[in-house]
């Protein structure tokens, strides 16, 4: 597991990196433009387990750090580190979206591991629940069958549309269509048929409509 620990202070980083060294994969930056500079170089894959970032740093602040981070998009935990009495930065932190903090006081380092893993797991449990929710907000948007946006998606939509337009003293175009002699078709050759007929139709629309800009219905 990677860990980006970005810390000024050679010998912090350095006993830091002794409590870390067992457990994780500790990558070093002494600089807030140097650990952001070695983010915009990496693939989202290879983005570190988490960050921990010491709020007194040369140039950028570890609160102005967390604040590029977060602008950045950078889906990662970030734990920060502050002096004994900047607890009201830790706090900052928090209320901005960091994950935990840690306070450079007594045998601090020895907390550091725990304070990851904790944060990690966090983070792992808060994404499978936005996967989960964003999954049911398909299920109840999606036409089973055709995988196309069902009639409930589409009073929605529609009305979103049509006030964004005339916002916008923009054009809304609604394409309506019907299959002729479908209930001929299914009374013929059966459900199952008319089902993988009204598939292939789903596939057609799908293919042919623009992806985040049109919206096929049934």
């Amino acid at each position: 597991m990677k860990v980006l620990f970005i810390e000024d202070n050679p010998d912090h980083a350095k006993f830091g990196r002794l409590a870390l060294d067992p457990h994780f994969e500790v990558c070093p930056s002494e600089s807030g433009e140097d650990a952001l500079q070695y983010l915009e170089g990496l693939a989202r894959n290879d983005w570190p387990a988490a960050i921990l970032l010491d709020y007194s740093l040369p140039g950028m602040d570890g609160l102005t750090v967390f604040g590029r981070i977060v602008e950045r998009g950078y889906d990662i935990p970030v734990i920060m580190v502050t002096g004994h009495g900047d607890e009201n930065i830790a706090v900052e932190a928090m209320k901005k979206g960091a994950y935990d903090y840690v306070v450079k006081s007594g045998n601090y380092r020895a907390l550091l591991p725990s304070v990851i893993f904790k944060a990690v797991k966090q983070h792992e449990m808060e994404r499978e629940k936005a996967r989960l929710a964003l999954d049911l907000e398909r299920l109840v948007i999606t036409d089973d069958l055709t995988s196309l946006f069902n009639r409930r998606y589409f009073y929605r939509k529609i009305e979103e549309e049509m006030v964004r337009a005339k916002r916008q003293n923009g054009k809304l175009t609604l394409i309506l269509f019907d299959l002729d002699h479908f209930k001929k078709y299914n009374d013929t050759f059966g459900h199952l048929e008319g089902d993988r007929a009204l598939k292939e139709v789903g596939k057609i629309i799908l293919f042919s409509i623009r992806e985040k800009v049109d919206s096929g219905c049934r």
